[in-house]
């Protein structure tokens, strides 16, 4: 593709990848009995819910502190594609990948 076409534009700095794991983003908020069909309002909830729970402050000693802080910066990324209804259609296309 880029040697006919040229590279490819990325202008929202995401990665663009076919044939990944479609429900990842949705597993991490605990929505994967839900999955496409959660509303707005439920991923808001599910990320807050996630955001408690593996939220830094909120965890002692420095192993579990790295660990959720980790799960965090995992949940933000899929709070911030699937809270968008843009991104979140991008997504269920296969264009942002769930790593």
């Amino acid at each position: 593709w880029e040697r006919r076409y040229g590279k490819r534009s990325n202008p929202a700095g995401l990665e663009y990848r076919r044939g990944v794991d479609f429900m990842g983003f949705y597993r991490l908020l605990g929505l994967d009995d839900k999955m496409a069909s959660a509303t707005e309002r439920e991923v808001k909830e599910a990320f807050r819910k996630e955001a408690m729970r593996l939220h830094p402050d909120r965890n002692k000693g420095e192993q579990n502190k790295k660990k959720a802080e980790e799960g965090f910066k995992k949940i933000q990324k899929a709070y911030a594609v699937l809270g968008d209804p843009e991104k979140r259609k991008l997504y269920h296309k296969g264009q942002i990948a769930a790593d």
